[in-house]
């Protein structure tokens, strides 16, 4: 017969079976892995030849910057999807608190449902994945991430410096959230005027910039980013948006220690088109600029 007793034990072992099946990072890392087989075979047989960025191993990153690298990731298939004429994806917004693994799996879920679709519209069947055992850290997932974003590259047009502008323009509406919040003056500098710039100065002026926020991180008693080693070989666009996308993620860190919004997606059709180098290096040493503000 069920009991008083039998109702207390329940209750007193509910909380613990519930935390025994807690997601792991294991667990999203094989899930990501299984979107990377996805593109894999994508990859293959529409851009066999093309050769993808090698990236280094990841140190230091958190839930959080793996859940806004998997939102890269989407928006890049979203663009796969609207070069051939499919429905593209909604992109999700940035976090409004604190990152979970639940939260992840979202992003890694829809990340597999639309490649599958993908890959059966071309009746392509990825490799299986064999479950890996070994433990993994959020720096494993990120890295897992960026190498299924750097595949789907191959499969895009180059990325052009107006997708740059756009993050540029969204971390230029993060540093000002963040500059009202502190009570710090709002950048106001005109842009100055540059002729001989190259990508690769665009994305060391955004590495300088990462510099800054990881400054500002330690100030505000929060971990700060590990920034990453330069890029190697030929720095092109797609490094300069990959390293505003990581500004963006730690504007996202600060914004929670804050408790202030994160930044709001924008659409790419809202930005400008005809841009050239120059211009977005100027926007970036206009964004230095406003992160040092925020030391004063």
């Amino acid at each position: 017969m069920f009991n008083l007793k039998h109702l207390i034990l329940l209750f007193v072992i509910a909380p613990i079976t519930t935390q025994s099946y807690a997601l792991s990072i294991g667990e999203l890392h094989h899930q990501m892995r299984v979107v990377t087989s996805e593109v894999i075979v994508l990859k293959k047989q529409k851009a066999a030849a093309v050769q993808t960025r090698a990236f280094g191993v990841q140190v230091g990153k958190t839930k959080l910057h793996a859940y806004i690298k998997g939102i890269e990731l989407l928006e890049k298939i979203s663009r796969y999807q609207q070069q051939n004429n499919l429905p593209p994806l909604a992109i999700p917004d940035l976090p409004l608190k604190r990152v979970k693994s639940k939260n992840i799996l979202v992003i890694v879920q829809l990340a597999a449902t639309q490649m599958r679709e993908i890959n059966a519209a071309a009746n392509l069947i990825a490799t299986p994945v064999k479950k890996d055992t070994s433990s993994k850290t959020a720096s494993d997932l990120y890295g897992e991430i960026l190498q299924a974003s750097y595949l789907m590259d191959s499969l895009l047009e180059p990325t052009n410096l107006a997708q740059v502008m756009r993050n540029n323009n969204r971390i230029e509406r993060g540093l000002a959230d963040i500059a009202k919040r502190l009570n710090k003056p709002v950048n106001s500098i005109q842009l100055s005027t540059y002729t001989d710039k190259k990508a690769e100065d665009v994305t060391l002026g955004l590495y300088k910039l990462l510099y800054k926020l990881a400054h500002l991180q330690r100030k505000l008693k929060i971990k700060p980013l590990v920034v990453p080693n330069f890029p190697t070989g030929t720095i092109l666009a797609e490094d300069a948006n990959d390293t505003a996308g990581s500004v963006i993620a730690d504007l996202t860190r600060i914004a929670h220690k804050l408790k202030i919004a994160p930044i709001k997606t924008e659409s790419e059709s809202s930005v400008v088109q005809n841009v050239n180098v120059n211009s977005v290096y100027a926007q970036v040493v206009r964004l230095n600029h406003s992160a040092q503000l925020l030391f004063k």
